[in-house]
């Protein structure tokens, strides 16, 4: 982790694409285990609901359905442990601990204690609003870090003590997660709408809910299977989210994200060893190769002869068909009235027909745009024909007023839309002659978030002079870098971005220019020098700087 990151913490946005990237390489066997406690709690809980709202029995077994649940939830909470503490595995840097009766009741003790209270604890923060992320952040830390060696106070210490640190990007991740569940949440619901009127229509099915029409969505069972549906897709998410959380936040003391990269790096080494073996074994010896005989391929040659007639012929034939005709000059048709014309004349005539042609395709295009809205007000608007209507207010249906409010809102925003044309538009009539040019923000040569794409190459090198010019020769050499990156960013042989090391970098470059020896070679001595000097604190020498200048005017040659 970068050390101005140490404060602030991965970006939100950083944080919930790693995430997604865990969840698609964690194996079938860690879905299994969150399968095998959330499922069975999921389907038991929609069966209790549906049961307490409309069983006619509900009194008698809704004890015993309660305890039940709570069994079931803490069956859920122990399963969900062992899924985000798989996850948390899978980040390397840390020894795998064997699952055992020991651990496994450690891990079954603490969620048993202190999930429960979850159940209360974040409603309640909910509607409080200002300690909803830390308290909501607690419980999920609890889920990540299981049972602690040290017990119930150890587990709790480092829970609070992750859930207390980086709590802007919590609350944006909390935000992002917020807004992606209810669009999941949406889906899920026009899903399940739409689903049995499309069985109806492809093989005729007709079940209740096709029966029921759109009232069923104000049911309280189809909310709760929607709610049901979208915790099952939101809820690992969640789970990697905090786990990546947790180990970011414990690796300020452990260095594990470190440990990690560090075995990355070397699987890495290991897998490019072995294919350069495999390759070099597989490769053909040039004793066991075929001796090409120079007789036999001119003997072949000579049989094989085309007259020139007959490829002119071919050649014409090829080029005539129309997959080739955007090759071919486009043949200038003379006008016999335009001939006699001057060219003023002319001139005249074509922008008569542009302006012509433009006319009558904008009032085609607003003639269609005012059709539709006539037509879509007509399917909104209830048909005052139809006997429903004359039955008096108390038949009125609340599809018809539905269709009222949406006629209302949709109104409304083409009001909200023509304002805003008219404000903008007198706005441009106040100053006319002023214009407004943003001020471009310089970045911080010394922030470690800095981006090549930030700035052209040109303003890099502007700004490596000014270092120069001041004497700040490390601050000189990080422009001119940056510069570098940017020019074979332009030049699509790189692609800029902030989780990228600068072995990354060259090792893309190496990949995307083979043809270019000295391009790479360049590149690769810049990079070298740039490491000693930003990461190692060696001293700028004005050779180092000179030799620096000189392979990025040779990288920005080639």
């Amino acid at each position: 982790m970068k050390t101005k990151s140490l404060a602030r913490g991965p970006g939100a946005v950083d944080l919930l694409e790693e995430a997604v990237h865990l969840l698609r390489a964690a194996p079938a066997s860690l879905y299994g285990f969150y399968a095998l406690g959330t499922l069975p709690f999921v389907l038991a809980f929609l069966y209790y609901w549906a049961d307490m709202s409309r069983g006619a029995f509900a009194r008698e077994h809704a004890e015993g359905g309660a305890a039940a649940m709570g069994l079931l939830f803490l069956w859920m909470k122990f399963w969900q442990a062992v899924f985000a503490n798989g996850l948390r595995s899978r980040l390397g840097g840390r020894e795998k601990v064997a699952w055992n009766p020991r651990r496994a009741g450690l891990v079954a003790l603490t969620q048993s204690a202190l999930q429960p209270f979850a159940l209360f604890a974040v409603p309640l923060a909910c509607l409080v609003m200002l300690p909803f992320a830390w308290v909501f952040s607690f419980y999920q830390n609890l889920t990540v870090i299981g049972g602690e060696p040290g017990g119930l106070g150890e587990s709790c210490r480092i829970a609070g003590k992750q859930a207390s640190i980086w709590t802007g990007q919590c609350h944006r991740l909390l935000g992002l997660l917020s807004i992606f569940a209810l669009f999941v949440w949406l889906n899920v619901v026009t899903t399940m709408a739409w689903l049995p009127s499309l069985l109806k229509t492809l093989f005729g099915f007709e079940t209740a809910f096709t029966q029921a029409g759109w009232s069923i969505v104000l049911n309280t069972t189809y909310l709760a299977c929607s709610f049901a549906l979208t915790y099952l897709f939101i809820d690992p998410l969640v789970k990697a989210v905090f786990t990546l959380r947790c180990f970011y936040g414990q690796s300020i003391q452990t260095g594990d994200d470190l440990k990690s990269e560090l075995l990355r790096m070397r699987r890495a080494a290991s897998q490019s060893v072995a294919v350069v073996a495999a390759v070099f074994f597989c490769l053909p010896s040039s004793a066991t190769a075929t001796p090409i005989d120079p007789a036999a391929v001119q003997a072949r040659s000579a049989t094989v002869t085309i007259s020139s007639s007959e490829l002119d012929h071919s050649i014409a034939e090829v080029l005539k068909r129309r997959e080739f005709a955007w090759r071919m000059p486009r043949e200038k048709v003379a006008d016999a009235s335009s001939s006699h014309a001057n060219w003023f004349t002319r001139t005249l005539r074509v922008s008569v027909g542009v302006l012509k042609d433009a006319l009558k395709y904008c009032l085609d295009g607003v003639i269609k745009a005012c059709r539709w809205i006539w037509e879509t007000v007509l399917k909104l608007w209830p048909n005052s024909s139809s006997p429903e209507s004359d039955s008096g207010f108390g038949s009125f249906r609340w599809e018809s007023a539905l269709q009222f409010s949406l006629l209302i809102l949709i109104v409304g925003i083409a009001s909200f839309l023509a304002v805003l044309v008219i404000r903008s538009w007198r706005r441009r009539r106040r100053s006319p002659g002023v214009s407004a040019e943003p001020i471009v923000a310089l970045p911080d040569l010394n922030d470690e978030n800095v981006a090549a794409d930030q700035l052209p190459e040109d303003e890099w090198l502007r700004m490596a002079q000014e270092m120069m010019g001041r004497g700040d020769f490390r601050l000189a050499l990080r422009a001119l870098y940056l510069a570098g990156l940017a020019h074979l960013a332009a030049r699509e042989m790189i692609a800029i971005a902030l989780f990228k090391s600068n072995h990354d970098y060259e090792t893309e470059l190496v990949r995307r220019t083979r043809a270019l020896p000295e391009l790479q070679s360049a590149f690769s001595q810049n990079v070298a020098l740039f490491d000693r000097v930003w990461y190692g604190r060696h001293e700028v020498s004005p050779e180092g700087l000179a030799q620096f200048r000189s392979n990025l005017e040779q990288i920005r040659a080639c």
